[in-house]
């Protein structure tokens, strides 16, 4: 891994002999940070792209959340609603910020193509912090570097989230083995694991998701992946209890922040700017039609807010959704390729 700010990438490289060549900046999510992303980076020459692999604050390599910063998240359970919702935004404010920056001294100092321009997405999880990006850009510096930035980016994406990551509320009946009593406390991160990089045959509705019992062909990633792999791809102490992203992540749902997130990212103003600015930029949703049942639960119920908000004439960004079919939450280990094509095509 390189350091870069804050951060710690892994970068593919510059793929030789091509000046139109993409490249991708992709954030990982909740415990599988980017070393469960390895298989895209000797592949990306053949699919004209630059990957890089960007882990977040307090996952292997990049720094820490500063101790300030950790004291108010610690806080956070015991503050008044208003002071958390408050105290959540402002750390997102932060977050979106550091990687503005990022994307600002990567653009100044590598060589991003015009013609095949830069792709920023999130995966599960990370989708927040390309939604913090889009809510947080009006307030970015209209600067020669910020020109530079956005002329570059060609796309956001939004990668197989589940429902909670956007905000949306719970269903009334739904199942998690986390949460499943009748699974010994010891048992269910492993059955965790299981159970959310499964295949799932769904129906074409909200009320036809199968939520318990995976197919057993193909059988799910994890089980395929060996405890290097694993190891390699995965750092649980971020969601452990007292973690960042376990307290991001129950307070976040628990007052609205990711709600107000997409919200943000997604609805613009009224008025038209002058030039191509951040409302310009699209937004490309991509579901995994064989996930957990969270991840296309929460892409219909984002398709059917889409279409509401078109019926009723609110100014938004370009939306598009793309259904990536056969694909479950773990498609960039299981077919890369497709993967890859699917994100930056």
């Amino acid at each position: 891994m390189l350091s870069h700010g804050v951060f710690a990438i892994r970068d593919s490289g510059i793929p030789a002999n091509t000046q139109d060549y993409t490249t991708l900046i992709l954030i990982h999510g909740f415990a599988w940070h980017s070393g469960g992303f390895v298989r895209l980076l000797p592949i990306a020459a053949a699919a004209n792209a630059r990957v890089v692999l960007l882990n977040r604050r307090d996952y292997p390599g990049s720094a820490r959340i500063p101790d300030k910063e950790r004291r108010d998240l610690e806080a956070l359970p015991s503050m008044p609603a208003h002071a958390a919702r408050e105290t959540l935004r402002d750390h997102m404010r932060i977050r979106a910020r550091e990687l503005y920056d990022f994307l600002i001294d990567f653009v100044k100092k590598e060589p991003v193509t015009v013609k095949g321009g830069l792709v920023l997405a999130g995966w599960s999880y990370g989708c927040n912090f390309v939604t913090a990006l889009l809510a947080e850009s009006p307030n970015f510096p209209k600067t020669p570097d910020n020109a530079r930035l956005v002329d570059r980016i060609k796309r956001t994406v939004i990668y197989d989230p589940p429902y909670h990551a956007l905000g949306y509320k719970s269903p009334t009946n739904w199942y998690n083995p986390i949460f499943d009593s009748s699974i010994a406390p010891d048992e269910r991160p492993k059955r965790f694991l299981t159970w959310v990089s499964g295949y799932y045959d769904h129906g074409e509705t909200v009320f036809l998701l199968e939520q318990r019992t995976a197919s057993a062909d193909p059988r799910p990633t994890v089980l395929a992946m060996s405890p290097e792999d694993i190891e390699y791809g995965m750092d649980i102490r971020p969601t452990l209890p007292g973690g960042s992203d376990s307290i991001m992540l129950n307070e976040g749902i628990k007052h609205g922040l990711f709600a107000t997130l997409r919200e943000e990212a997604i609805y613009i103003g009224k008025y038209p700017r002058r030039g191509r600015e951040w409302n310009d930029i699209g937004l490309k949703y991509l579901w995994c039609d064989h996930s957990i049942w969270e991840m296309p639960y929460g892409a219909l119920t984002f398709q059917g807010e889409i279409d509401d908000a078109k019926k009723m004439g609110r100014a938004m960004r370009e939306v598009s959704v793309v259904r990536l079919k056969g694909a479950n939450h773990f498609y960039h280990w299981d077919q890369p390729e497709r993967a890859l094509r699917a994100i930056i095509s």
